[in-house]
Formats: structure tokens, sequence, C-alpha cells
């Protein structure tokens, strides 16, 4: 129950900054892998890929909430008391959390 609170917590957390995940995602993509998640993507979010994640203000306030995602997630692992998320038993939310960390330093650029 506690890695369904965390995984429900975590999405809406993340929502707004998907967009800004997922376009960079895309641009390490080979060009028809990329064509497939644009618009797949698109459909997901019911967005024009166009409007994901626009440079300029909205770009930087999408890395300052994303900042603040993983400082909620640190905090919620060190009130856990233990060394994993939900406490001292390691869980899928452990595996969730460290496979998303993972992806996002991947694809996103150094000062994002």
């Amino acid at each position: 129950m506690l890695s369904r609170v965390f995984d429900s917590a975590y999405l809406d957390e993340a929502h707004p900054i998907v967009r800004l995940i997922f376009v960079r995602a895309a641009e390490i993509m080979n060009p028809a892998s990329a064509e497939f998640f644009r618009r797949t993507r698109s459909e997901m979010l019911q967005l024009p890929w166009e409007e994901f994640s626009p440079e300029g203000p909205k770009h930087h306030g999408d890395c300052a909430y994303l900042e603040q995602g993983f400082n909620k997630g640190e905090a919620l692992r060190t009130k856990s008391g233990g060394e994993w998320v939900i406490g001292d038993t390691f869980s899928d939310a452990d595996i969730i959390g460290a496979s998303r960390l993972f992806w996002y330093k991947r694809v996103l650029k150094e000062d994002e």
C-alpha cells in the first residue's frame, strides 16, 4: 500500500515536468522512434508537441519544479527513518524511484 501511495504522489508531483523529460528523451532517440514517441505522448497528454516544454521562463520553471520534487522525495525517504523509501525494507518504490532518476540523468542536460 505504501508503494502505491508513493507512486501516486510521485505522479501527482511529476505531472507538470513530465513534458520536459519527454522532450529531452525524444531528442536522443533515432528519428523513427522519436516520431512515434512524440505522437503517442501528444495523444496521451492531449497537447501539441510544440507546447510540451518551450524554452524560456516556462522551461526554467519546469526545471525548478523538478528540483523541488527531488527535494520532496529525499524528505520522504529521510522521514521514513530507514535506508529506503518506506523505511528499512527495500520495495518496488525504491526501484521505481531509482529507475526514474537514472532516466532523468540520461536525458536531461547538465544545467537541468
